[in-house]
């Protein structure tokens, strides 16, 4: 009887180094190269959080010293409107307008016992820069002339030197001879502090007109 044995197929031995040098991790290289590539997003996510961040207390000083501009120029546009001629009360000067004061004569609102409204002539004095002042005197007509009666101080405006809005009030006027200013430039300055050099506001007044009397223009 032959009997004959298979012959069996030759299987290549595990190479146990290289399953060894799989399961060893990274290199020191891809340890290096991955840890670079992290410091540099860190770093990219860092500016873009500070510059937003920038930008957003930017935003906020800007409204801020928007809103505190509009204020100002609000009250003193209001007390312009009713402006007259100043001489009218025996004052020298229709209107008097300096860089950093101005005066002049409105007809305010009044108190009036029988409950008709009423127009009280009034002495209005506005100092600018830092620290804006509203003295507000109301005039009295006795034996043929007009005299100061009651007054009043209001600070319109006022900053702290650590404050993030450091706004300058001024005026400016166009002439009209003797007569009231064609307009009155209310100018508000920001000192570059919060960011940013400056606010700008116009209201041609209720005639809707450039270049008349009740002009407000903001700088």
């Amino acid at each position: 009887m032959q009997h004959s044995t298979p012959i069996q197929p030759f299987v290549k031995p595990p190479d146990l180094s290289r399953e060894r040098s799989l399961r060893a991790g990274f290199s020191l290289i891809e340890v290096l190269v991955a840890t670079t590539l992290l410091v540099i997003i860190v770093i990219i996510i860092g500016m873009v959080f500070r510059q937003s961040s920038l930008s957003w207390e930017s935003g906020i000083s800007r409204a801020d010293g928007n809103m505190l501009v509009r204020t100002v120029v609000g009250s003193i546009e209001r007390d312009l409107r009713c402006a007259v001629d100043a001489r009218a009360f025996g004052y020298d000067d229709a209107m008097k307008v300096q860089e950093s004061q101005i005066e002049f004569v409105a007809l305010l609102e009044g108190s009036n016992p029988t409950g008709v409204p009423l127009r009280e002539p009034t002495h209005i004095s506005i100092s600018g820069g830092t620290t804006a002042k509203r003295i507000a005197t109301r005039l009295k007509h006795m034996n043929g002339s007009w005299s100061a009666d009651s007054s009043t101080e209001t600070l319109i405006l006022h900053t702290e030197p650590d404050d993030d809005v450091q706004p300058v009030l001024s005026f400016d006027s166009e002439p009209n001879g003797s007569q009231l200013p064609n307009c009155v430039n209310i100018i508000v300055t920001m000192i570059p502090s919060a960011g940013f050099h400056g606010a700008q506001a116009a209201s041609l007044g209720r005639d809707k007109t450039r270049k008349t009397r009740d002009d407000i223009e903001v700088r």
